[in-house]
């Protein structure tokens, strides 16, 4: 009997419990789908990382050799060492510029590489095993000879395989890659008895297995012998992808809360409403025999069936389409061996954790109409003793017109649906406004990148082997800009952080700003560091870093001179003349403000050249991901108005229905009591949307901050947008409200002013 009367008060109030049941799907949904999506990338990524057996610590020096490998497995926790020696080549048998890193191994037994096609790798076997990507994007298939340049030498080798390397998952050739270009540049892995064979029996690299708790004293233990040492966490591949999780994640936890909350005021909401409505329903059943737990249990009932149906729709819809749609904007940028969704446990404790809030609010909400005997219940409950609010106490209150009192006493007396009101635009209005701020965000940052700071139009970037008064005379028949572009590892105090250091001739092809304004030219002495990397590192103007080029074992210390502003590519810049008070300038790149035509591209020394276009194309690719987010959340934020407006709509309707008919027959219009409902809901979404705007200001910055270190995201919200959200919002409460509004007409007057038998 319960169960039918459950059934025919869900169909009677189908709308207010739709609403319910809808937030449970969209909170689920957004939640299961986003961290579905990071989870998956980082199951896959430790499952890859273990199967291969990723290196823990990778050491980079000039000639490494046994004795050195012999040293660091004797250090404690180390578990195995083994020494490669790794170079560029040019790739020439595709006929394009490509170019190879290769890996000549002795080993293999750290970061082994997995086999896609042809043999599995062995560093007993002769040939070459190339990048998976590489080959496909190159159409180079097993079995095929390619010949490859190194230092003037030419090694020529049959693919014996295709593979997929731990350490290439963001394989990008350098610093001013964002987006792997897997045509041009790839990687490959070699014996190292190949390399012997051309009189090299030294390593660039040693690469550690360690225990894992032990990885960080291994470390400390070996970084003052070599010249750069690095572990997972610095490892440029791991970081990346890193990074990336870390951001989905962070909008995968933030988001459901306010779906969540919104459900969980519905349920308040319509639940009070319903088991005031139905006090003499209760009453009937338990002089009929019914316990009231029975009763309390057929009530909590609504928001538990609910809750937990659409939850659980939430969940399976969430992690099978949105993985997938993002899945195929991150697989051009990083390598997985699998994209197989993986569903991770903590999807769901979140419906748990729906189910449990709606339950636990309905119980709160329908536990006070059991509290009094049957013969109490069956009485009608008289209405509530009108107080004096504030305002009725002021000399205002009596110039202002029937609506305003009518509203501000019914909104007085109503606190929870006009909490739920304001929650629910405002959340609304804080949704729409992090969406658009972080459009705004990401063009804002690529406009004033690439038209305010960067000015040039081409980046030429010089082979490795090029000699400098070749680019000096080419940079002086050019006109351009020489820059010189490292890798290096910055200290101070107790904080350590890798990024690009700048070494800048001068010229108009790049301009440094601060919050003083553009900085003139960059210091004589000292450095200049990015505000980003400055706060990274906790450092001061004045204050001195430590610095050195990755590679290289002496460190140099300098004056902090200058801030400037850089969204991306964190580090230092110092000046021509600054740098060589300590080293040599050597150039590796140089900024033109022009086009560049066939004739005058000099090949001895130019590498490859990069147009502007090329730079934006690559960052609008990098944050590809970050748009479809912000996509789909202007289209929930526009889901969660409606649904919410709609469903207070029908709320504030069926409680002033018997008022609504009272005034009809006292002779007011349609018309009139129309637009006391409307003004209401009107006010309501004001208060909501201008209370979400700084809301939608801190979850906007909250998502600027978990860009990683390599991104410095100022939080812009043009006017344009907050006008856009504001707008939007104020339309989508005026038409729900107008579409309810007409329900007016229907009333009966007769029935509605009926005495409750």
């Amino acid at each position: 009997m319960l169960i039918k009367k459950m059934m025919r008060d869900v169909w009677k109030n189908k709308v207010q419990f739709l609403a319910i049941f809808i937030m449970a799907v969209l909170g689920a949904l957004i939640y299961a789908g986003l961290n579905c999506e990071w989870f998956t990338m980082k199951n896959q990524a430790d499952a890859y990382y273990e199967k291969t057996n990723l290196a823990d610590i990778w050491i980079y020096d000039e000639a490494l050799g046994e004795n050195d490998i012999e040293k660091i497995k004797a250090i404690k926790g180390v578990e195995y060492a083994e020494g490669r020696f790794v170079i560029n080549g040019s790739e020439k048998t595709t006929g394009n510029s490509t170019e190879l890193q290769l890996n000549f191994v002795t080993d293999g037994k750290i970061s082994d590489v997995l086999t896609q096609e042809g043999d599995k790798f062995s560093n007993s076997k002769e040939g070459i095993w190339i990048d998976y990507q590489y080959a496909s994007a190159n159409k180079i298939s097993v079995g095929t000879k390619i010949t490859i340049s190194v230092r003037g030498l030419e090694i020529t080798e049959k693919v014996r395989g295709l593979i997929l390397s731990p350490e290439y998952v963001y394989n990008v050739k350098d610093d001013s890659e964002m987006i792997p270009d897997h045509q041009k540049f790839g990687y490959a892995y070699l014996p190292y008895s190949i390399i012997e064979n051309l009189g090299i029996n030294t390593y660039t690299e040693i690469l550690i297995s360690a225990d894992e708790k032990s990885v960080e004293k291994v470390k400390k233990n070996i970084s003052g012998n070599f010249s750069t040492v690095i572990d997972r966490n610095t490892y440029p591949s791991v970081t990346a992808l890193n990074n990336e999780i870390q951001q989905h994640k962070a909008l995968g936890n933030i988001f459901p809360v306010i779906f969540l909350a919104i459900a969980v005021l519905s349920i308040l909401t319509t639940m009070t409403r319903l088991t005031k409505s139905q006090r003499i329903q209760i009453g009937t059943l338990m002089s009929l025999g019914f316990k009231k737990g029975r009763i309390l249990r057929h009530y909590v009932s609504y928001g538990f069936f609910i809750s937990l149906i659409g939850g659980c729709i939430g969940i399976l819809i969430g992690q099978s389409v949105i993985p997938k749609i993002l899945f195929e904007i991150q697989k051009p940028i990083y390598t997985l061996p699998s994209w197989d969704v993986k569903i991770p446990t903590f999807n769901f404790i979140m419906v748990a954790l729906i189910v449990l809030l709606c339950t636990a609010t309905n119980y709160f909400a329908c536990r006070k109409e059991l509290k009094d005997v049957p013969a109490e219940t069956l009485r009608t409950l008289p209405p509530k003793t009108g107080k004096h609010n504030i305002i009725e106490n002021t000399k205002i209150w009596n110039k202002m017109g029937f609506n305003f009192q009518w509203n501000v006493r019914d909104i007085c007396r109503n606190k929870i649906r006009t909490l739920m009101a304001i929650i629910g635009c405002l959340g609304c209005m804080a949704l729409l406004l992090c969406a658009f701020g972080m459009n705004d965000t990401i063009n804002n940052v690529g406009d004033r990148m690439y038209n305010e700071l960067f000015k040039f139009q081409n980046k030429v970037i010089f082979k490795e082997d090029a000699d400098i008064n070749e680019i000096e005379e080419y940079n002086a028949t050019l006109a351009g800009q020489l820059i010189q572009e490292e890798n290096i590892e910055m200290q101070y105090g107790e904080n350590k952080k890798n990024g690009l250091l700048t070494v800048d001739s001068g010229g108009k092809c790049i301009n440094y700003e601060n919050d003083e304004g553009m900085l003139k030219k960059l210091p004589d002495t000292g450095v200049a560091i990015s505000y980003k990397m400055s706060k990274l590192l906790g450092i001061e103007k004045g204050e001195k870093i430590k610095w050195r080029i990755i590679g290289d074992k002496h460190w140099y210390n300098a004056e902090v001179k200058a801030f400037y502003e850089m969204p991306i590519g964190q580090g230092i810049c110092m000046s021509t003349d600054a740098y060589q008070q300590l080293e040599r300038f050597k150039p590796n790149a140089m900024l033109i403000d022009k086009k560049i035509s066939s004739s005058e591209v000099n090949d001895s020394v130019v590498d490859t050249i990069k147009s502007k276009d090329e730079f934006i194309d690559a960052f609008n690719s990098m944050l590809d991901t970050m748009k479809m987010i912000v996509l789909l959340l202007i289209v929930f934020a526009v889901l969660l108005g409606i649904i919410v407006l709609y469903n207070l709509g029908i709320l504030y309707y069926t409680e002033r229905f018997r008022e609504f008919a009272t005034l009809k027959v006292l002779g007011f219009k349609s018309k009139r009591i129309r637009s006391l409902m409307v003004s209401q809901n009107i006010w309501l979404t004001l208060i909501g949307a201008i209370l979400g705007i700084p809301i939608g200001f801190l979850v906007l910055s909250y998502m600027t901050n978990t860009l990683g270190d390599n991104l410095d995201m100022t939080p812009k919200v043009f006017g344009s947008s907050i006008l856009i959200c504001f707008t939007g919002t104020i339309l989508v409460s005026l038409l729900v409200n107008l579409l309810l509004a007409n329900n007016i007409k229907k009333i009966d007057m007769v029935s509605a002013l009926k005495s409750i038998e």
